[in-house]
């Protein structure tokens, strides 16, 4: 099943066109949907969530986490240069989610943003009447904050699986 969610995963980043403006200015967020769709999409097609064990650590954090996360979405929002250079500040708080393999804070499984971006992603497209065209925008992920908007996603409600 590893290699079905790897190739899965890697298969929907070649869907997926290069960033907008508009998407990264809201880095922290456009990165979650950018990992996190197609986390989900591997969901869809294999049955089972990516890296079980991290989704085991979230379950029960969900709304603790998603503070954390809007928290250094903010961080990081601020904290990006017009070129696209962090500040300190802003890298750890990225950090905490993205590029941390190995190096996650302590009691963190790695990677904890793909977690974050799947949820949101599959609170939009459950929301979605056309489920093709969410599939889409969810794809682009174009304009984050929109998406975070109609998603209602606030951390709690996790479906089971």
């Amino acid at each position: 099943a590893t290699m079905r969610e790897m190739f899965a995963h890697e298969t929907v980043h070649s869907w997926q066109p290069q960033p907008s403006v508009k998407a990264l200015a809201d880095p922290l967020l456009y990165h979650a949907l950018l990992e996190g769709v197609p986390d989900l999409m591997a969901s869809l097609v294999t049955g089972s969530v990516p890296t079980r064990s991290r989704d085991r650590w979230a379950r029960g954090r969900g709304a603790e986490r998603w503070a954390q996360f809007q928290a250094d979405r903010a961080i990081v929002r601020s904290g990006t240069g017009a070129d696209g250079r962090l500040t300190a500040e802003a890298r750890a708080a990225r950090d905490r989610w993205f590029a941390n393999y190995n190096k996650a804070p302590p009691g963190w499984p790695h990677e904890a943003g793909y977690w974050v971006g799947m949820r949101i992603a599959e609170a939009y497209l459950e929301r979605a009447a056309d489920k093709r065209a969410a599939l889409e925008v969810l794809l682009a992920a174009d304009d984050p904050a929109a998406i975070l908007a109609a998603s209602a996603y606030a951390g709690k409600g996790v479906p089971a699986r």
